[in-house]
């Protein structure tokens, strides 16, 4: 029987000969024994798609398991770009984000994506911001919706990486109005993506950040000035325009521009 997958692709099922197989090599995966785990390593890859297909099926009844986790991301990996359309088809599995193992089972999904280092899937990985999205507007779970926020900050790093545009709207919203820290990654995620939208909440952020960590605070003013280079930004522009006298201290600091202007009118 003829299936189609997420990107319309077509192939014929495994055979049930082919399945047991792949079923077996499954569980040999899970073998305290270096070499077996070794050869059914080598037989899955041989399988291709449909081996990715019964992998990430397994990867859905096994969420709560890491180790097992771990190991069937590694044959998914090595099986490669045949994965793809699994791993996409499987996100279709996880409708709502109710409990720390759906946030944990998603992000798994995407990191192995980001492995296999093809871009192809960004748009279905951006699909998935939404989820996290309800999940931390719905929940008082504070440890879930740690985990929701951690996982957002690796989807748009996963996405800059894929030089994926689409959802720097989320990725601006994260900012706030930059006055309070951001999570590890944030910046650099917006580092190829900023707007002036972006600009304000990195003007606030900058003081906060290099209170404590001056590399953050570096990043942070590479993501101002490549925002003001790429988006032609000038010193009167009406963002500008009502900055208090912290904020403009900072202005001066990161617009290098703004510094030599007030100095030269003073002369």
């Amino acid at each position: 029987m003829n299936e189609t997958g997420p990107f319309g692709e077509k192939r014929e099922a495994a055979t049930p000969t082919a399945l047991a197989e792949i079923r077996r090599h499954i569980q040999d995966l899970l073998s305290d024994d270096f070499n077996t785990r070794v050869v059914s390593l080598e037989r899955l890859e041989s399988h291709g798609a449909d081996a990715a297909g019964e992998i990430v099926r397994t990867m859905l009844t096994k969420s709560s398991e890491p180790h097992v986790m771990n190991s069937l991301s590694e044959a998914l990996e090595e099986i490669g770009r045949p994965s793809i359309p699994e791993l996409v088809g499987a996100f279709n599995q996880i409708g709502e984000i109710r409990r720390q193992t759906d946030a944990y089972l998603l992000l798994n999904l995407i990191e192995t994506l980001r492995r296999i280092e093809d871009p192809v899937a960004a748009e279905q990985v951006a699909r998935q911001i939404p989820k996290l999205n309800f999940a931390i507007e719905r929940n008082h779970n504070n440890v879930l919706v740690d985990i929701c926020e951690l996982a957002k900050v690796r989807i748009h790093a996963i996405l800059a990486d894929w030089n994926y545009s689409a959802a720097t709207d989320d990725l601006h919203s994260m900012l706030g109005d930059g006055r309070k820290r951001l999570r590890d990654g944030l910046v650099d995620a917006l580092i190829p993506f900023g707007d002036r939208r972006a600009l304000l909440p990195l003007l606030r952020l900058h003081p906060i950040e290099e209170s404590v960590s001056m590399s953050g605070a570096g990043t942070i003013r590479q993501a101002f000035r490549d925002i003001v280079r790429r988006h032609s930004v000038e010193e009167s522009e009406p963002i500008f325009a009502e900055l208090t006298d912290v904020e403009r201290g900072t202005f001066e600091k990161l617009f290098p521009k703004a510094k030599a202007a007030r100095s030269g009118s003073q002369a």
